[in-house]
């Protein structure tokens, strides 16, 4: 049987970057429970933004407008496949499933896995949720998935090493990784992976994280690193998403709470820029307060701001890490 790559360590992190992560989750902890229309607001966004990234990185053709339409309005959009559709509002319902599942010390087993799947391609795969029967190879990639007799022990001993694993932003990297790297359905191993992984982050009071489409390339490169052995570029890549997850709650929270003041980033006081709106700023960064503009995932950028609900991130310097 191949060997499974040790689970990293917290100490193996980027310093930095895993600092503000524990100290934006005692920030989040601080100030729960969030108000109820903050967390609504984010929830249907990052439901429609999983879905749109996590379906584009597998070659769904529909726009992230396209994908709100069909999710929000349940418009068709003309041109576009009838599996297009089933893998938005599927992938849109199997968030929603996880987001309602997630609960401390929640076992991942196979029952749970293929149940995602069978919601992931409902109406698309005849094998829906169940595991494959033949061998499959994985375009562009060295890695080729262990033959189908090896499926089950191979999740069996990844099932029984997540619980053992005590942080659990290392056992939601781990637990993405050994699904990607075991492949056990024909089709939709990444998108249940990535849901899998949200499953794991939610359960342990985290939010979920979003892996855009413009990084696929990266995010390729980092799971085949991984299967190699190496875990770290691949658990710097999820951290860094998981960064952002964080801000943009926080940074919901200040937008909820105008009133207040707290640190959006651990460590760093917010002060209040000329208009009397907070700031805070942070290795080149600022965040504004923008009374308009579309919804969208709040994210360190070198080139633009973007915003979640009214909430931008806006670099001010070209030297932020990355």
């Amino acid at each position: 049987m191949e060997t499974m790559p040790i689970p990293i360590s917290a100490a193996d992190l980027p310093p930095i970057v895993w600092a503000r992560v524990r100290g934006s989750l005692r920030d989040l902890d601080a100030h729960r429970p969030l108000p109820a229309d903050a967390v609504k607001a984010l929830r249907d966004q990052l439901r429609v933004l999983h879905t749109y990234h996590s379906n584009a990185i597998e070659g769904n053709s529909l726009t992230l407008k396209e994908t709100r339409l069909v999710l929000e309005e349940g418009i068709t959009i003309g041109g576009k496949s009838l599996r297009d559709h089933l893998e938005a509002t599927n992938n849109a319902r199997a968030f929603e499933w996880v987001w309602d599942l997630a609960k401390p010390r929640l076992r991942v087993d196979h029952a749970l896995i293929q149940h995602l799947h069978e919601m992931i391609t409902r109406g698309i795969l005849e094998s829906a949720g169940r595991y494959r029967t033949e061998q499959v190879w994985i375009g562009g990639a060295r890695h080729i998935p262990p033959q189908p007799a090896k499926i089950v022990p191979l999740l069996d001993a990844a099932f029984a090493e997540i619980p053992a694993i005590r942080e659990p932003v290392l056992r939601s990297i781990y637990l993405h990784h050994r699904i990607a790297y075991v492949h056990p359905f024909l089709d939709g191993n990444g998108r249940v992976a990535r849901l899998a992984a949200n499953l794991a982050l939610l359960s342990a009071r985290y939010p979920p994280i979003v892996l855009r489409v413009s990084d696929r390339l990266r995010y390729y490169k980092y799971l085949q690193a991984a299967d190699d052995g190496d875990l770290l570029p691949f658990a710097s890549f999820v951290l860094r998403a998981l960064d952002e997850s964080l801000t943009s709650f926080l940074a919901a929270r200040a937008v909820a709470c105008p009133g207040e003041t707290f640190p959006l980033f651990p460590g760093v006081p917010v002060s209040e820029g000329p208009s009397g709106r907070p700031r805070g700023s942070e290795d080149g960064r600022r965040l504004v307060f923008e009374p308009e503009g579309p919804i969208g995932l709040l994210r360190e950028t070198r080139a633009e701001s973007v915003r979640v609900d009214r909430v931008g991130f806006e670099p001010t310097a070209s030297t932020m890490p990355r």
